[in-house]
C-alpha cells in the first residue's frame, strides 16, 4: 500500500529520503550535535530548523568546498542576471527601442540600421617606427 502525501511520493519512498537524510546528518554534523543544536532551537522552529541542517549536510556531502555557498552563489548570479535584463530593458525604452519596432522595420529600413551604428569609440591610427614599408639598408 503506497501511501501518497501531497503528490506521488510513496511512504516508502519517504522513508528511504529520511534514512538518506539523517544519514548525511550524521555524517556531516553528529546526530548529537544536532540534538544539542535543536535543544537551543523553539519547538514551533525545529521542522525549519531540521530541513535546514539536513540540506546543509546533503549539499557539503555533494560540494565539500562551497557545500550550500555554491547554490547561494548561483542564486545571487540569477539574480543579478535578471536585473541586469531589466536595466537594458529600461534603457532601450528610454531610446525609444522594443521588440515590436525591430520587428516591424521594412527592408528598407533595415540597410540604414546597419550602416548607422552608434559608436563612441575613437579611432586612431597605429603607426610603427617602419610605416611605409622601407627598410634601412645602411
Amino acid at each position: 500500500m503506497a501511501e501518497s502525501q501531497g503528490g506521488d511520493v510513496s511512504s516508502g519512498t519517504r522513508r528511504k529520503q529520511g534514512a538518506a537524510s539523517f544519514a548525511a546528518v550524521h555524517k556531516v554534523f553528529d546526530a548529537n550535535n544536532v540534538s544539542k543544536l535543536l535543544s537551543n532551537v523553539s519547538t514551533n522552529h525545529h521542522h525549519e530548523a531540521v530541513a535546514t541542517i539536513s540540506y546543509e549536510a546533503q549539499t557539503r556531502l555533494s560540494d565539500q568546498v562551497y557545500g550550500y555557498v555554491s547554490t547561494i552563489l548561483a542564486l545571487q548570479q540569477q539574480v543579478a542576471a535578471k536585473a541586469e535584463i531589466s536595466m537594458m530593458k529600461t534603457e532601450l525604452m528610454k531610446r525609444g527601442f522594443t521588440c515590436e519596432n525591430a520587428l516591424q522595420t521594412t527592408p528598407q529600413q533595415q540597410p540604414q540600421m546597419l550602416h548607422q551604428p552608434n559608436f563612441n569609440v575613437a579611432v586612431q591610427p597605429v603607426y610603427s617606427n617602419n610605416s611605409y614599408g622601407c627598410t634601412n639598408t645602411s
